[in-house]
């Protein structure tokens, strides 16, 4: 997600935001090319806001694996007479393809990135948008971890796998309700959670949450890990805005 993951030699994007008309007109030019399923599982902004810098798709791996897809996209350049190293890259759970707009080759291109989980439900609910949030999915999902984090309770919130258990990494639940239970209380259901401006109306008048919150930020500042430091500095930029 971000779609800047190609660039020329000089480090500039070959990838360019693409309008929300000609995101869903590529999304069906991908459907009719690849003979695939997509638009029911668009995640993140992609749809949502008038552009965006990338076109983010959720692919179920009980349905198609990463090979399989890679093997498509690979079919279709081969037959174009484009070299796939330039037009595919992986990371992580993520397929990247620089996607001509429209299908219109050697004019503009969107960075396309399939993302793939085993539990697409899930993951299209953890990567929603919230468009009445000046925040973006990303900066939600990060706060959450950190509050997992911050709790008594041996929890940690992965936006891949739910509310597991830190020791062991066993799911203790993928229910956003039962999620926002969990981190929020017991009066709190995934309505609570659905952004970032929902939940710190949740938690500015519970100052138990808070206190964990700035004990986290003192335990985090005292590492000598740059990522610790970085999410002190995030948290404590939020909760400014909240008290």
């Amino acid at each position: 997600m971000g779609g800047n993951v190609f660039k020329d030699s000089l480090g500039n994007s070959l990838t360019k935001r693409i309008s929300k008309t000609d995101t869903f007109t590529t999304i069906k030019w991908l459907e009719n090319t690849f003979s695939l399923s997509f638009i029911n599982n668009l995640v993140g902004s992609t749809g949502k806001k008038d552009s965006t810098s990338d076109i983010d798709i959720a692919i179920d791996e009980n349905i198609i694996s990463k090979e399989i897809l890679i093997q498509k996209i690979n079919n279709w350049l081969q037959y174009n007479k484009f070299n796939p190293k330039d037009y595919i890259r992986k990371s992580g759970i993520s397929v990247h393809f620089l996607c001509p707009v429209n299908g219109m080759v050697k004019k503009e291109y969107v960075q396309v990135d399939f993302m793939f989980c085993n539990d697409i439900e899930f993951m299209k609910e953890s990567l929603s948008y919230n468009t009445n949030s000046i925040y973006g999915g990303a900066s939600r999902n990060l706060f959450l971890s950190s509050l997992a984090k911050s709790t008594a309770g041996d929890y940690k919130y992965s936006w891949k796998q739910g509310l597991i258990h830190r020791s062991n990494g066993g799911i203790i639940t993928k229910d956003m309700n039962e999620i926002a239970k969990f981190l929020l209380g017991d009066n709190h259901n995934k309505n609570d959670i659905e952004s970032l401006e929902t939940i710190l109306n949740s938690i500015k008048s519970n100052k138990p949450i808070i206190n964990n919150l700035s004990n986290l930020i003192k335990k985090l500042n005292d590492s000598n890990i740059k990522s610790d430091q970085e999410e002190a500095m995030r948290i404590k930029i939020i909760l400014e805005k909240t008290i």
